[in-house]
């Protein structure tokens, strides 16, 4: 003959079971919060090098909207006019990756203003030490994105096709095939660019958030980085 347990223990027995579960999923939460907001998951703050000459601008600009890229971003500039290959902006990083061969993914976020006239993107320059005296750029590497390119929103500079100027200019190149070419030689800087034309547009862009493999770049301005318009020195 079954004994029936009173109403108030079938109670008692279902609170302990409702809260060992409320408990386990409690653990679980927190093990996903900590494991969310490891360092590993954020951008790593680095300083970035600002350069401008020919009349363009460079500087750094207080930026909030974005979290991962607050609180700095780099404002860069060119004006209507001018001669060729003169007015020059960049932002950059400094050895953060040793060789092209070690490079699987680069990107890096960018905003145009409204009011830029100019359709084109920022673009990426890899700067060569091919001598090997740690100094300066031997060669360079340009990639962009084509036009038309969207307006006041962030978007994502992930260049398909590079060129070579310098000693030996030539391309389009997938970044693959710039390996063939180029891919054990040391990387001196690598920059986001804008202008290096003669236009009668105007470009005003943001640029921060440089992508390299799996590392996200936070760039910020340092003590010793240079600041607002500068001759060029490369």
């Amino acid at each position: 003959m079954r004994t029936r347990l009173p109403v108030m223990q079938k109670w008692s027995i279902l609170l302990f079971l409702l809260t060992i579960l409320v408990l386990l999923s409690s653990c679980y939460r927190i093990v996903r919060s900590e494991e969310i907001l490891t360092d590993d998951d954020r951008p790593v703050t680095i300083t970035g090098v600002l350069m401008a000459y020919g009349g363009a601008m460079a500087h750094w600009s207080e930026y909030t909207s974005v979290p991962e890229m607050a609180p700095n971003v780099a404002r860069l500039q060119v004006s209507p006019g001018g001669p060729p290959l003169t007015q020059h902006a960049y932002v950059a990083i400094d050895d953060a990756i040793p060789t092209l061969n070690d490079v699987e993914k680069l990107e890096a976020k960018y905003f145009i203003l409204p009011h830029s006239t100019l359709d084109w993107s920022p673009y990426f320059c890899i700067c060569f030490d091919l001598d090997g005296d740690g100094t300066g750029c031997d060669e360079f590497i340009l990639g962009g994105m084509p036009p038309p390119v969207p307006k006041n929103c962030w978007n994502t500079l992930s260049p398909t096709s590079w060129s070579i100027l310098g000693q030996d200019e030539g391309g389009p190149y997938t970044l693959n095939q710039l390996k063939d070419i180029l891919g054990d030689e040391p990387i001196v800087r690598i920059r986001v660019s804008v202008g290096s034309w003669d236009t009668l547009e105007s470009l005003t862009v943001l640029v921060d958030g440089i992508t390299i493999n799996d590392t996200v770049y936070n760039l910020e301005p340092g003590d010793l980085s240079p600041q607002g318009n500068q001759p060029f020195v490369d």
